[in-house]
């Protein structure tokens, strides 16, 4: 891919990351500040978050001669804006040095995984041991006011801190799908899989109100849409992202009904690396008796 190429497809990042943010701060800040669970502080303290994520991708990208895919930011934002909306700030800044660390020392190789998600996976059990996990903002929490299905596609649901906003990724999908460098068959191919499982399972169980709760879940399109189809951990060979996508969205129903349907998108991400991982290297075993 040439750079004007990745550019380009950067460029769509950005512009989705920054409406994402934008409501995600009026939601999880702004809003609670009118209604008088945060002060200003508190509000500085969610803004910080992506500023963190930006700034030290900035200053990796200068020091770092090796142009990556996306610049660095970008990365780090998408793994920090799907953390809870009580995500403590330095939890944040060591997950940023974290992901930060780990692509320096392998700067000259090529990961086989998806590293956002395999932090991300890893700051749910850290949470999760800590008992501080909760996708639901204090006024959200509080239960004062009854949301429709508008306000929920809307975005005020509980979701990533900077993840909530259904349309605005939908809106973002749209922008990406005119872009031909952009792995659509991944996405398009896991949202559908996904919903048609959990259609299935929810006629099975006889429970539709599962289905309509968590069919436009925006953590999951997010990481769907956003997240999955990242050129640099996922199949090229178009066959491969077929059965990627489809592999995707089936496994993520089950992993959330076994776990939650915030974090088990992010432990399906991560099976899904490994069964690709495990293919390859049967493949290239293979490859390798033959000759």
């Amino acid at each position: 891919m040439h750079k004007k190429e990745v550019f380009n497809l950067e460029k769509r990042y950005i512009i989705i990351l920054s409406l994402l943010i934008f409501f995600g701060f009026y939601k999880n800040a702004w809003l609670l500040k009118v209604n008088g669970f945060y002060t200003i502080n508190d509000c500085f303290k969610i803004i910080l978050l992506p500023l963190i994520s930006v700034i030290l991708g900035f200053i990796y990208d200068k020091l770092n001669k090796e142009k990556n895919y996306f610049s660095t930011s970008i990365y780090l934002l998408l793994l920090g804006m799907t953390f809870p909306s009580n995500t403590n700030i330095f939890l944040y800044l060591i997950s940023n040095l974290l992901y930060l660390g780990i692509i320096f020392l392998f700067k000259n190789k090529h990961l086989p995984f998806n590293l956002i998600v395999l932090l991300k996976v890893l700051s749910i059990i850290f949470l999760t041991l800590i008992n501080n996990v909760n996708y639901a903002n204090l006024l959200e929490q509080s239960q004062e006011f009854n949301y429709n299905f508008l306000d929920k596609l809307i975005g005020f649901t509980p979701s990533g801190i900077f993840t909530s906003s259904f349309i605005f990724i939908i809106l973002g999908f749209i922008l990406l799908l005119f872009d031909k460098y952009y792995k659509k068959e991944i996405s398009l191919l896991s949202i559908g899989s996904y919903l048609l499982t959990l259609l299935l399972i929810s006629v099975f169980k006889k429970d539709m109100l599962l289905f309509i709760r968590e069919a436009l879940n925006s953590l999951i399109w997010f990481s769907f849409i956003l997240i999955a189809p990242l050129s640099i951990y996922t199949p090229v060979i178009k066959k491969n992202r077929i059965y990627y996508g489809i592999t995707l969205g089936i496994i993520t129903v089950f992993i959330s009904l076994l776990t939650n349907f915030y974090d088990g998108v992010f432990i399906s991400l991560v099976i899904s690396d490994s069964l690709r991982i495990i293919y390859l290297s049967l493949k290239k075993m293979k490859c390798l008796r033959k000759n």
